[in-house]
C-alpha cells in the first residue's frame, strides 16, 4: 500500500531534521502548534496525531527514532533528500546561490518544486544573525561578465518556457524567427542545446531535413510551438565540444588557424597567465628596444578572438596567418581615419 501524504505529513516533514540531528515529540508539538493543520487544536490532540504520523512515516522508511532522556527523538532517515526536509543554513546558502546564478537555465519541470525550496532558503538566511558568515557570503561573491557589461536581451517568457520544454523532451519546435535584418521566417527545428553567453542566450538547433548545426538568438524567436513530435538526437553531437571549438563565438570557419603573434606589456602578462589555447607555445622575441613574447597556437578563428586582438591595440602584432594580419591592418587603419583630426 502506498503512503498518501496529507497536509499534516508535509508540515511535519518540513520541521524534521535529517539524522543525526533530531527533535523530540515535545519540541515538535511546540513547533506544530502554529501550523495550518494544527490551528485551534489543543496540545494533547496535537501530540496524539503527531505520534501517529511519525509512526506511519517510520513504517515507510522516511523517519527514524531513538531514545533520549526527554523521550523518543525523531529524524528523517540519513541521506534523505526530501524536498520538504529541514534545511541547514549551509543548505540554504547553496540553494540561494543556485537561485541567483543557475535557476534561469533550469527546465520548467523543476521550477514548481524548487520555488518552495528557494523561498524557504531565503527565509532561513534572513533569520540568521547579522554577523553570520553564511548570511554575508552572497555579498562577498560576484560573477562579473567578461568585457563591457550589456543589458541582457529580453526573451519572451512564453517562448522561453516552450523552448525549454521542447529541449528537455527532445521535441521538434515550430518557430517564427526574426534575423538581424528584421526579416521574418518560419521553420521546424530540432533543439540540441542552450548556450548562455553573457547578455545573450543561443538555442543550438538543426533545421529539419538538414545536418548542419545552427545558432538562434533566443531573443529573436518571435513565437514558437512545441509540436510534441520527437526526433532522434544526433549521436555525433556534443554541446561541450561544440562550444569549446569556439563556434559560439561566431566562427569564421570550421578549420582551425595556426596563429602567431608578438605580445608586449600587459598583453604579454595576460596571455602568460591565461593562455588562448591549451596548445599555446611561448618564447622570448628579442629586439633592440625590449624583449617581447612570441605566441603560437592552433585555434578556431572567430569574432570574439578578432575583437580581443583589436582591443589589445599596439600591444600585439599578428604575424600569421597573413589573412588575419591583413584584417587587423585594415580595421586599425579604418579606426585611425575616424580619429584623424585632419
Amino acid at each position: 500500500m502506498n503512503l498518501k501524504l496529507n497536509v499534516r505529513h508535509l508540515e511535519l516533514l518540513e520541521l524534521l531534521p535529517i539524522y543525526p540531528k533530531f527533535l523530540t515529540v515535545n519540541q515538535l508539538v511546540v513547533k506544530l502548534a502554529n501550523q495550518h493543520a494544527y490551528k485551534d487544536h489543543d496540545e494533547q490532540n496535537i501530540k496524539r496525531n503527531l505520534q501517529r504520523d511519525l509512526k506511519q512515516l517510520e513504517q515507510y522508511g522516511i523517519t527514524e527514532s531513538g531514545d533520549s532522556p526527554e523521550g523518543l527523538k525523531w529524524s528523517l532517515v540519513k541521506g534523505s533528500m526530501y524536498l520538504t526536509a529541514q534545511l541547514s543554513p549551509a543548505d540554504a546558502l547553496c540553494f540561494a546561490i543556485i537561485e541567483q546564478f543557475i535557476q534561469p537555465m533550469m527546465p520548467n519541470v523543476l521550477s514548481p518544486y524548487l520555488t518552495r525550496i528557494f523561498k524557504k532558503s531565503t527565509q532561513i538566511l534572513a533569520n540568521l544573525n547579522y554577523h553570520s558568515k553564511l548570511k554575508t557570503w552572497l555579498d562577498k561573491v560576484y560573477i562579473e561578465n567578461k568585457g563591457q557589461p550589456l543589458i541582457p536581451a529580453e526573451i519572451d517568457n512564453m517562448v522561453r518556457c516552450c523552448v525549454y520544454d521542447a529541449l528537455l523532451a527532445e521535441n521538434i519546435l515550430e518557430i517564427e524567427y526574426k534575423n538581424k535584418s528584421g526579416e521574418l521566417s518560419n521553420a521546424s527545428v530540432q533543439p540540441l542545446g542552450l548556450v548562455v553567453r553573457a547578455h545573450i542566450q543561443y538555442l543550438i538547433v538543426q533545421y529539419c531535413g538538414y545536418d548542419d548545426v545552427r545558432m538562434l538568438a533566443m531573443n529573436r524567436i518571435i513565437s514558437c510551438e512545441n509540436s510534441h513530435k520527437t526526433f532522434d538526437y544526433p549521436d555525433d553531437f556534443n554541446l561541450k565540444e561544440y562550444v569549446l571549438k569556439g563556434t559560439t563565438g561566431l566562427a569564421y570557419s570550421d578549420s582551425p588557424i595556426e596563429f602567431e603573434g608578438i605580445f608586449t606589456g600587459f598583453a604579454a602578462e595576460i596571455i602568460m597567465e591565461t593562455p588562448i589555447a591549451k596548445n599555446q607555445q611561448t618564447s622570448t622575441y628579442r629586439t633592440d628596444a625590449e624583449d617581447k613574447l612570441l605566441v603560437k597556437a592552433s585555434l578556431t578563428m572567430n569574432y570574439d578572438f578578432e575583437t580581443w586582438l583589436l582591443g589589445l591595440a599596439n600591444h600585439v602584432e599578428v604575424l600569421k596567418p597573413v589573412s588575419l594580419r591583413n584584417l587587423m591592418r585594415e580595421k586599425l587603419r579604418a579606426a585611425v581615419q575616424l580619429y584623424d583630426d585632419s
